[in-house]
């Protein structure tokens, strides 16, 4: 069954997706990443049969390069058409509560809200991941991975995701993290992750999260801390409804250090302690 579901136009972004997809099958398998509806066939319901495409998966990609939402035909912009594939893909992930992560590739930015028609409005309040053309492809790939494998469903989840990896060193090293939860009813004392252990740690309502939070304005997975090998923890908004601001400032993605204050909903995370290669203990 796919998992991924990569929406684009082929006439802004064909060859940077082509990459994109590429790089996704070779970490989650072929079966997993679908990237183009094939020909309708005549006399086929084309929204139900989008509909069943898009429904089989868990996660859907919005790749928005430069013309994404300038397209025209003829004189109309195609969003402005109720039947562009396009629209039609990612009305119907919002309308099934499908996450949808937004991808800047090129000179592509976050449309405004008023550049949309009303039914894809929802989508300028997601955190965009952006993948460069250049050198940074690779790495800017690499830190999409693990958030996509966070909103996969755990049936999704098999051998062929390949874990970040970790080196003797790390092991040795004993690389952690301590947070300090407040104005929760979760518990006061302190919690340690050991990176060798816990190189993602999940942070969210859902009870499988690492960090569960009990708070309606905190997304089922709202956002993660991952650890990077050369430059210690970070910490990721997966794409929340309501952000993760990091020292009152909203971040989509941010080093921590000692003394960070993360807020999602009205929780707050203190960051007693970390270590690792960039962390400031």
């Amino acid at each position: 069954m796919d998992k991924i579901f990569i929406s684009y136009r082929r006439d802004d972004s064909a060859a940077m997706t082509g990459r994109i997809f590429d790089r996704l099958v070779s970490h989650f398998g072929r079966e997993s990443v679908f990237m183009d509806i094939d020909a309708i066939p005549f006399g086929i319901n084309f929204r139900q049969h989008i509909s069943n495409a898009v429904g089989r998966c868990d996660v859907v990609l919005a790749v928005i390069g430069e013309k994404w939402v300038e397209a025209s035909q003829t004189r109309e912009r195609r969003l402005d058409n109720p039947s562009d594939l396009v629209r039609v893909e990612l009305e119907i992930a919002l309308n099934q509560k499908i996450p949808i992560v937004p991808i800047l590739v090129g000179r592509g930015s976050m449309p405004k809200p008023s550049e949309l028609p009303s039914s894809l409005e929802d989508i300028t309040n997601r955190n965009a991941a952006q993948i460069d053309v250049g050198k940074d492809f690779h790495a800017h790939v690499d830190r999409l991975i693990p958030i996509l494998e966070t909103l996969l469903k755990p049936a999704h989840i098999g051998t062929k995701i390949t874990p970040v990896p970790v080196n003797e060193q790390v092991v040795m090293g004993n690389p952690f993290i301590t947070l300090q939860l407040e104005g929760t009813s979760e518990g006061s004392k302190p919690i340690s992750f050991n990176a060798s252990e816990h190189r993602r740690i999940l942070i969210g309502r859902d009870s499988n999260c690492d960090v569960r939070l009990g708070d309606e304005m905190v997304s089922r997975k709202h956002a993660m801390i991952i650890y990077d090998l050369s430059h210690g923890w970070i910490l990721q908004d997966l794409s929340s409804t309501n952000g993760v601001s990091l020292n009152g400032t909203r971040v989509a993605s941010k080093w921590l250090k000692v003394g960070d204050r993360i807020k999602l909903g009205s929780k707050e995370i203190i960051v007693c302690e970390a270590t690792g290669p960039d962390s400031a203990s």
